[in-house]
């Protein structure tokens, strides 16, 4: 992430690593038999977070996260 940030200008958050299967579960019924959006495709056991082999990152502009339009073209 300091690499994003010194070649491209871009300053990102890690926001979620691991995830147990609870989580992920969790997180899929999300948006269909619990409240709120669809967050993810992936359900237990399916996901790369589920073995420690993915991370989600948000980009941070003036000290705040932007979760829609993120700048991520290489100037």
């Amino acid at each position: 992430m300091v690499l994003a940030e010194k070649e491209l200008g871009i300053r990102l958050q890690v926001t979620s690593a691991f995830r147990s299967w609870k989580e992920q579960a969790q997180l899929y019924n999300q948006g269909r038999s619990s409240p709120g959006q669809i967050v993810t495709h992936a359900k237990a056991g399916e996901s790369y977070h589920n073995y420690g082999l993915a991370f989600d990152v948000v980009e941070i502009r003036s000290g705040r996260p932007i979760w829609k339009n993120p700048n991520w073209q290489k100037k």
